[in-house]
């Protein structure tokens, strides 16, 4: 057995592995839905890069807008959770907490594209990353007693804006 052959062999595949793996970085695939209204970039890695939103969908103004909001945290060097993570179903579970216990909170994304600041202010390792900020508070006033709600009907539509709910 050539234990100094194989060696060289695992040492050879690991440098190839490396490689393969920095070359997904630059590759970019492309997927569509909705007929291909949405269209949105990945790096082969699944780092979200871009999504483009037909112009018919929204308001001319509004179109640039949405897409630079949807992925915050593509241009920082570590994996997308912004765009698209498992970390929403959590919060949500904190918010409802928080309304709860009669705190208000809101939620955003809008910190990220600052990581490195936030987590120097507020002492974060480098280890941890930022997938949302949520603000906390008491209310100036007290909540409601009811709260009023729109009919579903009113605000939730079918394949399109403005097409019924079925």
């Amino acid at each position: 057995m050539d234990f100094m052959g194989m060696m060289k062999q695992a040492t050879e595949l690991k440098s190839k592995m490396e490689a393969m793996q920095a070359e997904l970085d630059h590759i970019e695939v492309e997927g569509a839905a909705g007929g291909g209204m949405v269209t949105v970039k990945l790096t082969a890695k699944g780092d979200l890069k871009a999504v483009a939103i037909d112009p018919s969908l929204m308001k001319p103004d509004e179109k640039e807008i949405v897409e630079d909001l949807v992925v915050t945290d593509s241009e920082l060097p570590r994996q997308s959770i912004v765009g698209g993570a498992s970390v929403y179903p959590f919060v949500q579970n904190v918010l409802l907490g928080l309304r709860a216990e009669g705190l208000g909170a809101a939620l955003t994304t809008l910190l990220i594209p600052a990581e490195a600041d936030v987590k120097r202010l507020l002492e974060i390792p480098d280890e941890i990353a930022l997938a949302a900020h949520i603000g906390v508070g008491y209310r100036a006033e007290p909540w409601p007693k009811r709260l009023a709600r729109k009919p579903v009907e009113e605000f939730a539509f079918g394949e399109r804006f403005g097409d019924p709910l079925a």
